[in-house]
C-alpha cells in the first residue's frame, strides 16, 4: 500500500521542502491519509501539518473523541496540529446544512494554508466517495460535464487517496494499530449523500457491473469537460478586469448556448471568490435564466457577488467583504 500511495503522490509533483496541509476529521479516511504521509516522509521529505475543523454541530462528547484520536496520531508521528472552531452563526445560510459546512470547511482550509504558506492542501476523498459523487449528481440531474466526479487535483487542493477504497484504508489503520472515530452524522438519513450511499450499495449488489458503468460515465464526462474548456479559453480572452470587477460583452454572452453561459458565470464567480466557489454551484443556472427572461437593466446578487446587466455589457463585482469569524486553539 505504501508503494501505491507514493505512486499516487507522483501525479502531484510533490517535492522535498514543500509544505502540505493535511486535513483530518478523525475518520478512517483522513487518519489513514495522514499516517501514509507520515510513514513515507523519508521519500517525499515534505513539511507536514494537520488541520482539524470543528463545526460545532455535534455533541461535545463526540467531537472530543475526534480530537483525541487525531492528537494520538500527531504524537505518534510528531506532527504539528491546528484545531479551528467555526462559529455556525457566521455561516452563509443560503444553502443546505451540509453544503454550508463544506463551504466553510474549505474556506478555513484555504485560510490556514495561506497562514503557513503551504504548497498543497490534502483531503482524504476515496474511490468510494468518487462513485458516490457521480451517482449523486446523476440523481440530481447534473449536466454531462458535471458527472466527472471528484478530480484528483483542483488548484492547490490534492486528493492522494482517491485511488483507494475505504475498506483498504481501514485495513491499513488496523494493521498499524491506529484508531479512528466515526462521525455519527454519516448514518443520518436526512442527509442526501447518506441516503444515496445506501441506494448505491443496493445497486452495486443487484447489478455487479453498475460501478464500472459509473466509472465509464465519469471518464466520458471528463473528456467532454476538457473539450469544453478548450472552447472556453477563447471566450475568456474577451474579459476585462477593473479593480475587483469583471466586464464582458453582453451580445457575445447572449450568443452562447446556456451551458457556456453557465460556465462563464461560474468562472467569474470562482475568480472573484479566489477559487472558493463550490463545484456543485447552482447559482449560475439561475442567473442565466434571469438574464434570458428579463429585458432591460438588471441587478442580481448571490454569494457576495453582484451581476449588473446594463446596455451592452455584463459587470461582475464583489459586495462588501464578509469574513468568517474563526477561533483557533
Amino acid at each position: 500500500m505504501i508503494e501505491h500511495f507514493l505512486e499516487s503522490l507522483n501525479q502531484f509533483s510533490i517535492q522535498g521542502g514543500q509544505s502540505v496541509l493535511l486535513t483530518c476529521s478523525g475518520g478512517c479516511d483522513s487518519m489513514a491519509m495522514a499516517a501514509l504521509f507520515a510513514k513515507t516522509l523519508s521519500h517525499h521529505q515534505c513539511t507536514l501539518r494537520l488541520l482539524h475543523v470543528q463545526h460545532g454541530l455535534r455533541p461535545k462528547e463526540e467531537t472530543d473523541q475526534d480530537i483525541m484520536v487525531i492528537q494520538n496520531l500527531c504524537e505518534k508521528y510528531h506532527l504539528p496540529l491546528d484545531i479551528v472552531h467555526a462559529d455556525p452563526q457566521t455561516w452563509r445560510k443560503d444553502a443546505g446544512l451540509e453544503a454550508d459546512a463544506r463551504h466553510l470547511r474549505y474556506k478555513i482550509f484555504s485560510q490556514v494554508a495561506s497562514q503557513y504558506r503551504c504548497d498543497a492542501i490534502a483531503t482524504a476523498h476515496t474511490w468510494d466517495d468518487h462513485l458516490e459523487t457521480v451517482y449523486m449528481r446523476l440523481m440530481q440531474k447534473y449536466s454531462a460535464e458535471g458527472l466527472a466526479g471528484i478530480p484528483a487535483r483542483r488548484g492547490s487542493l490534492i486528493r492522494p487517496v482517491l485511488c483507494f477504497r475505504k475498506q483498504e484504508l481501514k485495513d491499513f489503520l488496523r494493521q498499524n494499530h491506529i484508531s479512528w472515530h466515526e462521525d455519527s452524522t454519516n448514518n443520518d438519513q436526512r442527509i442526501l449523500r447518506n441516503r444515496l450511499r445506501r441506494e448505491l450499495k443496493k445497486m452495486q449488489e443487484s447489478v455487479p457491473e453498475f460501478s464500472a458503468q459509473l466509472v465509464y460515465l465519469a471518464q466520458e464526462s471528463k473528456k467532454l469537460e476538457k473539450k469544453l474548456n478548450i472552447y472556453m479559453q477563447g471566450l475568456f480572452q474577451h474579459e476585462q478586469y477593473h479593480d475587483q470587477s469583471i466586464q464582458f460583452p453582453l451580445p457575445l454572452f447572449l450568443k452562447q448556448p446556456p451551458l457556456f453561459q453557465q460556465k462563464l458565470i461560474y468562472h467569474w464567480f470562482d475568480t472573484l471568490m479566489r477559487g472558493d466557489c463550490p463545484q456543485d454551484f447552482r447559482l449560475p443556472r439561475r442567473f442565466v435564466i434571469s438574464m434570458r427572461f428579463t429585458a432591460g437593466p438588471i441587478v442580481l446578487r448571490g454569494y457576495g457577488i453582484i451581476l449588473r446587466k446594463k446596455k451592452n455589457c455584463l459587470f461582475f463585482s464583489k459586495e462588501a467583504k464578509n469574513e468568517y469569524k474563526l477561533s483557533t486553539k
